[in-house]
């Protein structure tokens, strides 16, 4: 049976708050290069952490990732080319990572097509394929297929829609 670790970031106003299984804080936490609410968060190789997006104070968005090495108690901040403020994200087949949508500006106001794909074996950053519906707070999960599927409410058409994204290409596949 595999054992999974569960580590909790809270990451707002420039401090961390830790907690791992069983919520026990962990304390003597690095702070975060920028302070920021609404972001996405996924467990990489090595025990590092991956938080990307969300809005900074004054709800900005911000087109930022930070890369937490527990071994060095650091963060690492990277550019990215788009804000992933109340995205979703899903591991894909081959390792990599595709970050989806989210505000497409500030104040949590409007939805976003874009999505961007981390590759931790290189530690790159790239724009991936377009959305055909733009979507915030929306959920994906990576189908056996390997393909990613991505449900959402909050879309231009105010309605439950979903898009299918291929593993082999990240074309949209399906669309409601």
């Amino acid at each position: 049976m595999k054992k999974f670790t569960f580590l909790l970031i809270l990451a707002f106003c420039g401090s961390i708050s830790a907690f791992g299984q069983g919520f026990t804080e962990i304390t003597g936490v690095a702070s975060m290069n920028v302070a920021r609410y609404g972001h996405a968060a996924v467990n990489l190789p090595g025990n590092k952490i991956l938080v990307i997006g969300g809005h900074t104070q004054g709800f900005y968005l911000t087109s930022t990732a930070e890369i937490y090495d527990p071994a060095l108690n650091t963060w690492t901040l990277y550019n990215i080319t788009n804000p992933h403020d109340m995205a979703s994200w899903a591991e894909l087949n081959n390792g990599n990572f595709i970050f989806m949508g989210g505000c497409s500006s500030g104040y949590g106001v409007g939805q976003s097509t874009v999505t961007t794909i981390y590759n931790p074996t290189t530690n790159t950053f790239s724009s991936g394929p377009t959305m055909i519906t733009s979507r915030t707070n929306s959920n994906a999960a990576k189908l056996t297929s390997g393909d990613v599927l991505v449900l959402a409410i909050g879309t231009t058409q105010a309605m439950l829609s979903f898009t299918m994204l291929q593993q082999t290409n990240l074309l949209p596949l399906e669309h409601l």
